[in-house]
């Protein structure tokens, strides 16, 4: 299933999780261990995104370094993966932090995408 993410197959997706792939599997090969929903994410493709929550990936999984998919979306600045995984899960509410303690706002700071730090704000 992680090629089929990097290359935002939805089909390739579709397969794999009837095939009864781990939606909240972790790619090995990563040096992070990023969870498949955090590679979704990078990649930027919404759909695979909203496939993957709805197959059960949990939008708080955390990566080696503590990094929840809506911290992704925020230094990528995606606001529309943002805004869809602060309404899947809590990581948007500052309960989560990474290995150097930034939360949510400290990575909607750092996008310095006025949109991201607004909605992060009026989320808390």
């Amino acid at each position: 299933m992680i090629q089929a993410v990097k290359q935002n197959d939805l089909d390739g997706i579709d397969r794999a999780l009837r095939d009864n792939a781990n939606p909240n599997a972790f790619d090995d090969s990563s040096p992070k261990k990023l969870h498949i929903i955090h590679i979704a994410v990078i990649h930027g493709d919404f759909s695979s995104v909203k496939k993957l929550i709805d197959s059960g990936a949990s939008p708080d999984a955390t990566d080696e370094d503590g990094k929840t998919a809506t911290m992704y979306a925020a230094e990528k600045k995606n606001l529309e993966i943002l805004m869809y995984l602060c309404e899947q899960g809590r990581s948007h509410i500052g309960l989560f932090s990474d290995k150097n303690n930034d939360t949510i706002i400290d990575y909607a700071q750092k996008s310095r995408d006025p949109q991201i730090e607004l909605y992060i704000i009026n989320k808390l």
